[in-house]
């Protein structure tokens, strides 16, 4: 029971964290790259802490119940490869983050004036880094599922 518990709470953080990032991607991003530079440099500071709580929240939790997952309970070798293919894509996708989107973000959200031209390039790198993290979750998502769904059968 507690081995279902830990493999649904991991579908399910990783599954709203590929959601959030879907919806990021094709409406919030995509709306803000139609605003002015400045516009969507005030938009990005208003909205991604408050997705970054919530993003990373869901990113360790998914984490963390999976390797729980895999210390803790015998599974099939479909199961383990699953399960820990998205430990690994959910920490990836924090180390990716931390070491190569986050200096961007530092950039946006910061005080220091920048030119049109540098906040568009550093909202269309921060769009393609992310595009990255939306197909590796939803794809972790999907994994996991498939995973799920032969357990119940």
């Amino acid at each position: 029971m507690i081995q279902y518990l830990l493999l649904f709470t991991s579908i399910a953080c990783t599954s709203t964290f590929a959601d959030a990032a879907i919806y990021i991607t094709l409406v919030e991003h995509a709306s803000r790259l139609e605003l002015s530079p400045s516009a969507a440099r005030d938009q990005f500071k208003i909205s991604y802490p408050k997705a970054a709580k919530v993003q990373s929240t869901l990113a360790s939790i998914s984490a963390l119940t999976s390797v729980l997952n895999l210390i803790f309970f015998n599974n099939t070798w479909v199961e383990i490869f699953a399960i820990a293919l998205n430990a690994v894509t959910m920490v990836g996708i924090y180390l990716l983050t931390i070491s190569v989107i986050m200096p961007t973000n530092k950039k946006l959200l910061s005080n220091e004036t920048l030119t049109d031209v540098q906040v568009k390039g550093f909202l269309k790198f921060w769009d393609q880094k992310h595009n990255f993290r939306t197909l590796a979750s939803t794809l972790s998502t999907l994994t996991l599922f498939v995973v799920y769904l032969s357990q119940n059968h």
